[in-house]
């Protein structure tokens, strides 16, 4: 099932797609005679005004935007967007990313190698860029822009070889391209064979009964102010649900459920005795009145665990509620429960001592991501209609990528992170670390910010809902412990922490470093600067979350560098929302993310709900019967 997010209706869509349908994300708007557009890839999003132009893309994301007459753009690789002004431009794009604006008179430019960016204007240029992305803005007349490979000299070209019989710039890149596939197809199979062997038989997720799980947050809040359903009604349905679920994921670790139920019950009683008036008003001053919701482990909810994952902190209860959760509290929500975590939420997938391993619910062999797996998995089981998650390097959107929600890590401290975490506040470093909201439905993120963030996030839908996706330029692209002590005691079979926490710790251990850590988020500054140059007001990034489906459990610790698609934006502040885009064949999630400028959040939403629009956006991991 496709969920679709309409308010008052079930989140039931079109029939699931697979990898090949939806190999291409068009949103394209058309304006002129005769357009044509082939796009190949994850992703390609076109807006063509003029006559019979042209455009081919081919990789995971490509988007252009072509005004004119007989354009033609052939894209290639894992991101390539283009805007293209003029008369018969001809750009080609090969590599990771490459992006390119041209505009004016023959220009020509050359881009090899993950990471180059350009901006070129008048006659005749020529630029070289190497490195982690190309990206190029050229103005002119019949431009031309070929981006291949990883190196290149300027008499290089496509089949040559260097001089002195050394290996061209192609084959080695080929060659780099041939191992990695190599090396990941074995560990792939490795990892798959341990599940297979000690990975243990999960039940499957029973079927969803109940319509009222399949709704929006936004539609069971209004239903309940309008009486078409009873609070106590919702919340007793997502209890039922959570238990029902949780054999198979193991994502709750601590809950107050008869409390929300007696919670549920007091607001019934009071929407009863308000006029109607009165109840309307509820929108605006209470907008969440009666929706439950749900935190991960480390986001306070007074009396439910806080233990970090730590065998140390086991049994240790919040103090008092998260300042996020005590303003979701006061516009009538009510927390359900606690999910599980990687201890101290530094992990990019959810395992602990303490309350054990997540598992993803499209597959019990899969990792949900982490740190906020545990959210992940129960949002995406239909256990909870919202959830709270925090993100330091991408652990709102690993998460939301492995179990296919929407998840949003908004501009650096725009919703407060006290009481966030079991380390000391001062030692929390609000630039990158962030909290955010998890949802099925796209339209359910500006409402939960405005919630979350009355003040700074005032107003989000109505920004959203103005947003004019036509005038965007898209771009694709405790105390000190033994280290060597807690080894022994891992290999010994008695750790109190996990092999990837180990592992951190001695990486960290081995590259000591003499700088002030407080000063670390000055370190990304130039990356920053550079990023804003080209992300600015008005423009997105669109790019994968992951380079691949759902990882096996453990899979991700000899691939840490592929969360570096998501920490990059942590460190340079960058607000980011996670899209899901349907399914691969073998029914596991997939999705990209949409970046813009610090402050643009709104963008980033209304390009993750257009595409929810085109592509259906949530699909149930379990069968649905109602």
């Amino acid at each position: 099932m496709r969920g679709v997010s309409v308010e008052g209706e079930v989140m039931r869509g079109r029939p699931k797609k697979t990898w090949d349908e939806i190999t291409v994300l068009d949103l394209g708007h058309f304006q002129g005679k005769s357009p044509s557009s082939e796009h190949r890839g994850v992703s390609a999003l076109s807006h063509f005004q003029g006559k019979s132009p042209s455009s081919e893309h081919s990789g995971v994301s490509a988007l252009s935007h072509v005004q004119g007459k007989s354009p033609s753009s052939e894209h290639r690789g894992v991101s390539a967007l283009s805007h293209v002004q003029g008369k018969s431009p001809s750009s080609e794009h090969r590599g990771v990313s490459a992006l390119s604006h041209v505009q004016g008179k023959s220009p020509s430019s050359e881009h090899r190698g993950v990471s180059a960016l350009s901006h070129v204007q008048g006659k005749s240029p020529s630029s070289e860029h190497r490195g982690v992305s190309a990206l190029s803005h050229v103005q002119g007349r019949k431009p031309s822009s070929v981006h291949r490979g990883t190196r290149h000299s300027k008499n290089f070209t496509k089949d040559s070889s260097h001089p002195g019989g050394k290996p061209s710039a192609t084959g080695i890149r080929m060659a780099l391209y041939f191992l990695r596939r190599v090396v990941t197809l074995v560990l792939r199979r490795f990892f798959w064979g341990r599940e297979m062997l000690l990975g243990g038989a999960y039940p499957p997720l029973p079927p969803v009964e109940d319509s009222i799980l399949l709704q929006s947050a936004q539609t069971l809040a209004r239903w309940i102010r309008q009486g078409k359903v009873s609070a106590e009604a919702v919340v007793t349905a997502y209890v039922r649900r959570a238990r029902a679920v949780n054999a198979t994921v193991n994502a709750v670790v601590d809950d107050r459920f008869n409390e929300a139920l007696e919670e549920a019950r007091d607001v019934d009683r009071r929407l009863t005795a308000l006029p109607e008036i009165e109840r309307r008003q509820l929108e605006y001053t209470q907008p969440l009145l009666g929706v439950p919701f749900t935190c991960k482990e480390i986001v306070w909810v007074e009396g439910l665990s806080l233990t970090g994952g730590l065998v140390t902190r086991k049994c240790m209860k919040a103090p008092a509620d998260a300042e996020v959760v005590a303003r979701m509290r006061k516009a009538g929500g009510i927390p359900l429960c606690v999910t599980n975590i990687p201890e101290l939420s530094m992990w990019i997938e959810t395992s602990n001592s303490v309350y054990g391993r997540t598992n993803n619910p499209y597959d019990a062999t899969r990792t949900p991501g982490g740190s906020s797996g545990g959210e992940a998995a129960l949002l995406s089981c239909c256990a909870t209609p919202l959830s709270v998650g925090t993100d330091i390097g991408g652990s709102i959107r690993l998460p939301s990528y492995c179990c296919g929600v929407f998840g949003h890590k908004p501009s650096s401290r725009l919703i407060s992170t006290k009481n966030i975490g079991v380390y000391p506040e001062k030692l929390l470093n609000t630039r990158t670390s962030v909290v955010g909201p998890m949802t099925r439905s796209a339209r359910d993120l500006a409402w939960a910010l405005e919630v979350m963030a009355p003040e700074a996030a005032k107003d989000m839908r109505s920004r959203v809902a103005s947003t004019d996706l036509r005038n965007i330029k898209i771009w694709s692209v405790g105390g000190r412990i033994s280290l060597l002590g807690e080894w022994m005691r891992w290999l010994c079979g008695r750790g109190r922490f996990t092999f990837a926490m180990l592992l951190m710790a001695t990486l960290q251990y081995l590259h000591k470093s003499n700088i002030d850590p407080r000063d670390s988020p000055h370190y990304w500054k130039p990356m920053q600067e550079a990023m804003l140059r080209i992300i600015r007001e008005g423009s997105v990034l669109i790019l994968p979350t992951l380079p691949q489906p759902p990882y096996y459990h453990y899979e991700l610790i000899p691939n840490l560098h592929d969360a570096c698609h998501c920490a990059l934006f942590n460190a340079t502040e960058m607000p980011s929302t996670a899209v899901p885009m349907g399914l691969t064949p073998s029914g596991l999630p997939m999705g990209l993310q949409v970046v813009a400028a610090p402050g643009q959040d709104h963008l980033c939403l209304a390009v993750a709900q257009a595409l929810e629009d085109r592509f259906g956006g949530w699909v149930s991991p379990a069968p649905v019967r109602v």
